[in-house]
């Protein structure tokens, strides 16, 4: 070769591959400023497709890439200048991997170069296209082939130095897609990964089945991005609760289908049932899905129910959309297990509360049925008694009144505790004389316990007081006739007034009632104000169980507090009701 054409082609080389080595930097720095934008794989396309075009001195160039699994991911036509030349990636991308150098460039891992086009049928489609040369540039990264670049309108046979500058260039935007694809995955992984704690935490937070079972069916939607995502309770072979996202189609004949097929699979350390594609599975492939995901929701090894995603599209299930799933349920269990404690115990309470209303109701009824024959035995007695001068007559018509009068007090009882649970029970407040209310309430007591000794001790300057006259007697007299009840009938009740005193509610007046009985165990003394609680050891004494819980919740109406206290240097009980004197 004469010096001044080696001299002439030794430059061009110099300048190819200094071109060369400018674009891969210039590459490697606009992948790296897509990087900081965020990754913008089109942008990532359209770059590597203008700089093959360049580096090869042709006319234009097609980037195609894909992900490191093998599904496509983006591509882009451009002219060396950089314009975009849509006719020609229209074609190009949907037909690409027929194109014989492209098969031959992605198994040879080379360039592969074909000429002649126009002579060949296999390459038709691309001369109408106005492509006479064709150069199939595979972009490796590691041995693994992410993409391909193919360049036309590039001088054949391309000489080496156009060949090693289109490497470089292929192999800077080969690291590039790697490292974009990484970081989209990183990314992805992380979404996810927020997507289970974010679904984890909604369906803790929910405080029923059917709540649970929509935060699950939601989150495994977003997660995977199905057509059709659900989750749903297995009892007695079939589906229950059935919550649903995507669009619901077919979603009640999937499950029936594989509770049908599946339920003699799933004991509780039984498989995870995984349908990546659905050849054989006929039932399942004519209800239009080309993958399902099942996943069991179990706890304590128990069996619970089922989470399903299913898609019309049949690309399998990776590991990670596996995990994803199968994370989700692992705690989706435990909120499960708990929903449902928390469903039985509202079952139960809505069961404890209507018998409660019912015993109410009852108790309301008898009571007012009661009442009308116990004013005619009660009038009937006093006729009696009208009528007649026989001494003896007199005595038994004074029992009666002695036995109708306590009987008219426990209905009177049990009626003000219907009133008091249907909130009916209304004060009518006056200036009132507590004193003068108590002595009325051990008459009362009195006349049922003639041979019982009450004493009756003031402290203090009394001082009017506001409250309702007929409600605090009917207080007093519950409580002075439990300790007439539970005490030996020979020794004393002590029922004591200090006015004046201080305490959380101001100034009050203190009344304590003393008896001599057995007492009250510190861990009955609040139970026993609770309607009709009695201690074990009544069982031989007469009552509701209901004086006390109206002594307490009237009290409490009138600003005060009722409670049994220690008695120092006695077994007996000592009942203790504060008022306010400042009402």
């Amino acid at each position: 070769m004469p010096q001044s054409s080696y001299q002439s082609h030794q430059r061009f080389a110099d300048s190819s591959l200094a071109y060369a080595t400018g674009e891969t930097g210039r590459l490697v720095g606009e992948v790296f400023g897509a990087l900081e934008e965020g990754v913008q794989v089109p942008h990532l396309a359209t770059v590597v497709a203008r700089n093959l075009a360049r580096a090869a001195g042709a006319t234009r160039a097609t980037a195609i890439l894909w992900h490191l699994d093998g599904s496509l991911w983006a591509g882009a036509t451009r002219l060396a200048d950089g314009t975009p030349d849509l006719q020609v990636w229209a074609s190009v991308h949907a037909r690409f991997r027929a194109i014989p150098a492209v098969i031959r460039a992605i198994d040879e891992r080379r360039i592969v170069h074909a000429d002649g086009l126009q002579d060949d049928e296999t390459y038709t489609w691309l001369t109408s296209l106005g492509i006479e040369t064709l150069a199939a540039v595979p972009l490796v990264h590691r041995d693994a082939v992410v993409g391909i670049g193919l360049i036309d309108g590039v001088d054949l046979p391309m000489p080496i130095h156009i060949a090693k500058a289109i490497e470089a260039v292929a192999a800077a935007g080969a690291g590039a897609i790697a490292l974009a694809d990484t970081i989209a995955r990183e990314r992805l992984e992380w979404q996810r990964a927020n997507q289970v704690l974010t679904t984890v935490t909604r369906a803790a937070s929910s405080l029923d089945a059917a709540s649970v079972l929509s935060a699950i069916a939601e989150g495994i939607g977003d997660a995977l991005g199905d057509r059709l995502s659900m989750a749903f309770l297995v009892a007695e072979g079939s589906a229950t609760r059935l919550a649903i996202s995507g669009d619901g189609i077919g979603a009640v004949d999937l499950a029936d289908t594989l509770v049908e097929r599946e339920s003699s699979r799933m004991p509780g350390v039984g498989p995870m049932l995984l349908y990546p594609v659905l050849d054989g599975e006929p039932e399942l492939a004519a209800l239009g899905f080309g993958r399902i995901l099942v996943v069991p929701l179990r706890r304590g090894g128990v069996d619970l129910g089922w989470v399903v995603s299913a898609d019309g599209s049949d690309t399998p299930y990776s590991s990670n959309d596996v995990r994803v799933t199968s994370a989700i349920c692992a705690q989706a269990g435990l909120s499960l297990h708990t929903a449902s404690l928390l469903e039985t115990e509202r079952s139960s309470v809505a069961r404890l509360e209507e018998l409660d209303r019912l015993k109410t109701a009852f108790v309301g009824a008898v009571s007012h049925e009661l009442r009308t024959p116990l004013t005619a035995v009660i009038g009937y007695g006093e006729i009696l008694a009208e009528q007649s001068d026989d001494p003896t007559i007199a005595i038994f018509v004074d029992e009666m009144r002695r036995e109708a009068g306590v009987l008219e007090s426990m209905i009177g009882n049990l009626l003000d505790t219907t009133r008091l649970e249907a909130g009916m029970l209304q004060l009518n407040r006056t200036m009132v004389d507590v004193v003068e209310i108590i002595r009325r309430a051990i008459e009362v007591v009195i006349h049922g316990h003639r041979a019982r000794t009450i004493n009756l001790t003031e402290f203090g300057t009394p001082a009017a007081c506001s409250g309702d006259a007929a409600r605090l007697r009917q207080v007093f007299v519950n409580l002075i006739e439990n300790a007439a009840k539970y005490s030996p009938g020979d020794q004393p009740i002590d029922v004591v007034v200090d006015w004046g005193l201080y305490s959380s509610l101001g100034t009050i007046v203190r009344v304590t009632v003393d008896d001599h009985g057995s007492g009250v165990p510190v861990n009955q003394r609040d139970a026993i104000f609770q309607r009709f609680h009695r201690l074990a050891a009544d069982g031989g004494t007469p009552g509701t169980g209901i004086g006390l819980y109206l002594v307490r919740a009237l009290v409490e109406a009138h600003g005060g507090i009722a409670e049994v206290v220690d008695r120092p240097g006695s077994t007996g009980a000592r009942f203790l009701v504060e008022l306010p004197i400042d009402l």
